[in-house]
């Protein structure tokens, strides 16, 4: 029978900080975006705005949770250093998530007037083009979210600068290019924060990871 072990805050406080200011990020790329939008846009556009990303926030939830519940067994199998078994399974893991993401936003832009009926709602989704670049964001986001869960499961966050720097872009080009094309400017600005920043960086340091030989006497490991 193992003794129970006390854990400190000082411990833990490290890699808590990093996981919030990680979520805060996270939070400024895609739900601040329809503040920016109620800043610059009118009460209308700002309605269908924000009732579109909640749905396809939601399918992004969805598409994740293949992934989500095998977090646990990768943090065990990163205990042992069982680094390819990761590899292979997450790989596995995120084509599932991202075709269910790409196969839901398919259906939503294709059966829009049969899907809004479903649910009954009276307020409309954005118009085509801005629709398909919050599909493209909301897609971004959830690569980098699988991406960044398998790194978060070393108790170390190198992707979070990679995870401001693409915040801070997003906001300030989102307000901007905002007040010149209105909604579709906000999501562009997005965008180009995703792939400047966020993205690569993230794919860079998972993949970084996942292909390297596993050290167990490495900070990650014990």
């Amino acid at each position: 029978r193992v003794a129970p072990q006390t854990i400190f805050w000082r411990t833990l406080w490290p890699s808590t900080w990093r996981f919030y200011l990680t979520g805060v990020c996270t939070y400024f790329s895609l739900p601040f975006t329809t503040l920016t939008c109620a800043r610059v846009t009118t009460l209308q556009i700002t309605a269908s705005f924000g009732f579109s990303l909640q749905l396809l926030l939601t399918l992004h939830t969805i598409a994740s949770c293949w992934q989500m519940v095998k977090l646990p067994s990768f943090s065990a199998l990163r205990v042992a250093g069982r680094i390819d078994e990761i590899r292979r399974e997450f790989i596995w893991r995120a084509l599932l998530g991202m075709g269910t993401f790409v196969f839901g936003a398919v259906i939503i832009m294709s059966m829009e007037s049969l899907f809004m009926t479903t649910i009954g709602s009276k307020t409309p989704l954005l118009p085509y083009p801005a629709l398909q670049l919050m599909c493209l964001l909301v897609g971004l986001d959830c690569l980098i979210g699988l991406h960044a869960a398998v790194i978060q499961t070393t108790n170390l966050s190198p992707h979070l600068p990679g995870f401001i720097a693409g915040a801070v872009l997003g906001i300030l080009l989102g307000y901007w290019l905002g007040k010149k094309f209105g909604a579709a400017g906000i999501l562009e600005g997005g965008i180009i924060g995703q792939l400047c920043f966020s993205l690569w960086w993230t794919l860079a340091v998972c993949w970084k990871d996942l292909v390297r030989k596993p050290r167990l006497s490495s900070p990650a490991y014990r």
